[in-house]
């Protein structure tokens, strides 16, 4: 009897012996429909739309569409909390906003559900990409499997985010259609489908630097120029005055009037402008003193705008930054349970993980400060230089564990502000993709994400652009401390002629590998990086070397206008007038 369990449960590993399979489609013909529930919501239809267009893709057969009414019998695929499910799985409907998912089967019937906003939306990109290995990597190059048949016996995965809020600032994820399936939020913008617009998720702030929008110079300060910093014995237009009872009721009212016509936020900046210029007036320095701190000044304040909206708008959050001046967290005061800190990690080095190096010991403190005081944490952070975009920055190894750091640290969302312009960069595509997963799962493996991304986007090529991706990583030596704004010049003993000239024969190696003028292509944008690097410190090697011609060719085919967010890089024409100058 042992000897025919054991012959028995080796055929079931080896896919010989099959219990309960059922067939979702075979040779291009499939018996199954695709229910929609009844009062399914825009999303939840072009979900259906979407489950159908990359099923046929991936095994050629078309599943009709049909409304629960229709859909009581034969095979179905159950989208959206309806009637239909709730017999099948017994259980609750989700909340409406509710982001997770949860698809499996009962019998032959499948099910994929979530919250009606977007959670069953996400639950069938899940299904497509788990079931059926379907990929999304950049906005313009998606990977279908084709298969002849697919089989199943038992399917279950219940999926949650790891924070509500997931905002990746990088080129393709300003397209509305990459963000959906790979889901993450981004830019505010909007989809149209063919039963309706569909409000893609946003970044979940309303906006940033604030104070001048809620309180506005142009407004008030002619009038009233006591609203506003006391600066030097001088009233000046930096920041406001926080102690001020007429400042504080004006930003309730504003913020209030924000929330009601701009409803699809989660959190509502009360934050100050971009300046370390805080009022130095009498009462707004016995506030930094009793409370530890101007961080504690400006807590005083939010808590009350955010105590004023509470009731009216109970489900959104009032968000502050703990940003340069207000970084340290303050004493005496806690946020209120609808207020989120806002923590910049713009000091920090970012070629090692926030968490093993020595050049954040300070953050971190301040970051646990933080966590300890508050209810909800939001992470501002930084994944390229802003400097040079077209510099290399090892920090993909690093990605995972500052993800991992900040939800140890009660963060509910995070910011990956990436070089979000332009098109290109130190490999742009790869980290977005990357970060996309990592946001959502900061658990998941990051390394088979990192090689299958490689693999699937330059084919032939990819053994040579794994190994620059490897030369890359090694400029993260113990010693190597690389920031938001960092530049080839600023990191001379890092990005060394060796350095480059290695980078270059490398990728000039994956460019000849490479088997279509497509995948050459995303070769030439990675190789881009060293040839600036190398016009920019060997200016003429680099016009002699064709660096600066690849540059002038793939920028003009790119629409790339800038090599940097901003300074005297914004324009490539300072860095051409430069070349034609001195490199010929």
């Amino acid at each position: 009897m042992k000897r025919v369990i054991a012959i028995l449960a080796f055929l079931l590993y080896v896919g010989l012996l099959q219990v309960n399979a059922y067939t979702l489609f075979d040779s291009g013909r499939s018996t199954y429909r695709i229910v929609v529930a009844d009062g399914a919501s825009t999303t939840e239809r072009y979900a259906a739309d979407e489950l159908q267009y990359w099923l046929q893709q991936v095994g050629g057969a078309k599943l009709s569409i049909v409304g629960e009414q229709k859909g009581t019998q034969g095979r179905r695929i159950l989208v959206g909390y309806g009637n239909e499910v709730k017999l099948l799985v017994k259980a609750a409907r989700p909340k409406a906003d509710d982001q997770g998912f949860v698809y499996g089967n009962v019998g032959g019937d499948l099910y994929i559900y979530g919250g009606k906003e977007i959670g069953t939306l996400y639950g069938v990109y899940s299904f497509l990409e788990n079931e059926m290995g379907c990929r999304w990597y950049t906005k313009d190059f998606s990977f279908v499997p084709r298969k002849k048949k697919y089989e199943f016996d038992k399917l279950y995965d219940k999926e949650e985010p790891a924070f509500l809020s997931r905002d990746l600032y990088y080129y393709d994820s300003f397209d509305a259609k990459w963000t959906l399936r790979n889901k993450t939020h981004g830019r505010k913008n909007s989809l149209k489908t063919s039963h309706g617009t569909i409000q893609v998720p946003s970044e979940a702030f309303w906006s940033v630097h604030t104070f001048n929008k809620l309180c506005k110079p142009d407004v008030y300060f002619k009038k009233h120029p006591e609203y506003f910093s006391l600066r030097g014995g001088k009233r000046t237009t930096d920041q406001l005055c926080l102690s001020n009872k007429d400042v504080l009721r004006i930003c309730i009212s504003r913020i209030k009037e924000v929330m009601t016509n701009y409803p699809y936020f989660l959190i509502y900046s009360v934050t100050q402008n971009d300046n370390r210029n805080p009022c130095q007036c009498k009462e707004c320095q016995k506030l930094v003193k009793k409370y530890g701190g101007e961080s504690g000044a400006m807590l005083w304040f939010v808590n009350q705008v955010a105590a004023a909206v509470e009731k009216d708008f109970p489900d959104k959050y009032i968000g502050t930054f703990a940003y340069q001046y207000t970084r340290k967290a303050p004493q005496g005061i806690q946020p209120r349970q609808n207020v989120v800190i806002r923590l910049s990690s713009i000091e920090c080095c970012f070629s090692h993980s926030i968490n093993r190096c020595s050049q954040n010991t300070s953050f971190l403190r301040d970051m646990q400060e933080w966590s300890r005081i508050s209810p909800h944490l939001y992470v501002w952070d930084y994944v390229t230089t802003f400097q040079q975009y077209l510099l290399p920055f090892p920090n993909i190894r690093v990605l995972q564990s500052n993800l991992q750091t900040f939800r140890k640290n009660k963060a509910i969302g995070v910011m990956e502000e990436g070089s979000y312009d332009v098109p290109g960069g130190d490999f742009a595509e790869l980290k977005a993709y990357l970060l996309a997963k990592l946001m959502w799962n900061p658990d998941a493996d990051a390394d088979a994400i990192i090689d299958e991304f490689i693999k699937a986007y330059y084919g032939k090529a990819a053994p040579k652009m794994k190994e620059y991706l490897a030369l890359v990583n090694g400029l993260a030596g113990k010693d190597s401390h690389l920031t938001c704004q960092t530049s080839i010049y600023h990191g001379r003993s890092t990005y060394t002629d060796a350095f480059i000239n290695k980078a270059l024969a490398i990728l000039s190696q994956a460019e000849k590998a490479a088997e279509t003028e497509y995948i050459r292509d995303r070769v030439r944008l990675q190789k881009m990086v060293p040839a600036y690097m190398q016009c920019r410190v060997m200016t003429k090697e680099g016009a002699r070397s064709g660096s600066y011609e690849l540059i002038k060719k793939m920028a003009a085919k790119y629409k790339i206008d800038r090599f940097a967010e901003g300074g005297s890089l914004k324009d490539p024409k300072t860095f051409y007038d430069m070349m034609d100058k001195y490199g010929k």
